[in-house]
């Protein structure tokens, strides 16, 4: 992905509307999407969290790559079938959690 390709085939309003940073956070994201290999695309539950950290992330230092290395090193190591339940023992955080509350009360 070219760096200036991006801003120009984005729709102005976008562009102006949405921090640089920001829109670049989600290209990338999006990019690791399309991945042919399934075990190196993110699940959904990576894309959600990712997409909620840009969303409320102010800091002008936000970078994608420091999620997406904390949590390859667990995606690399799943090979189960789409069978198979998992179970994470990852802790709830602040982006997990309103997920979780809101899914409950309806």
């Amino acid at each position: 992905m070219n760096e200036n390709s991006l801003l120009d085939i984005l729709d102005p309003r976008v562009k102006h509307d949405s921090p640089e940073k920001e829109i670049t956070a989600v290209a990338k994201l999006a990019k690791r999407c399309l991945n042919l290999n399934g075990k190196k695309r993110p699940t959904m539950k990576q894309v959600a969290a990712e997409l909620e950290l840009i969303r409320t992330s102010n800091e002008a230092n936000y970078d994608v790559q420091e999620i997406r290395e904390d949590e390859d090193s667990d995606v690399d190591n799943k090979t189960e079938p789409w069978g198979t339940v998992s179970y994470s023992s990852t802790p709830l955080n602040s982006v997990t959690l309103p997920l979780l509350v809101s899914n409950n009360t309806c």
